[in-house]
């Protein structure tokens, strides 16, 4: 095994699943910890992460390269 292959073999044997209901125990900069928060505004959850650059808008950028 070469360094390349062990070291994505390290990378993958730390990830771990999250499950839905335990994404209020995530740091509270983790987006899903905010999404748990806020469930029933998520629309409005998404416009607060867009401003503040936590989220990359593709539809605009994607108009914009035309």
């Amino acid at each position: 095994m070469n360094k390349r292959q062990m070291k994505w073999r390290s990378l993958k044997e730390k990830t771990t699943l999250i499950k839905l209901k335990d994404w209020h125990t995530l740091p509270s900069g983790d987006l899903r910890f905010g999404y748990s928060q806020h469930k029933k505004q998520s629309d409005e959850l998404y416009q607060y992460y867009k401003q503040q650059g936590k989220i990359f808008d593709m539809t605009t950028w994607l108009k914009q390269s035309v």
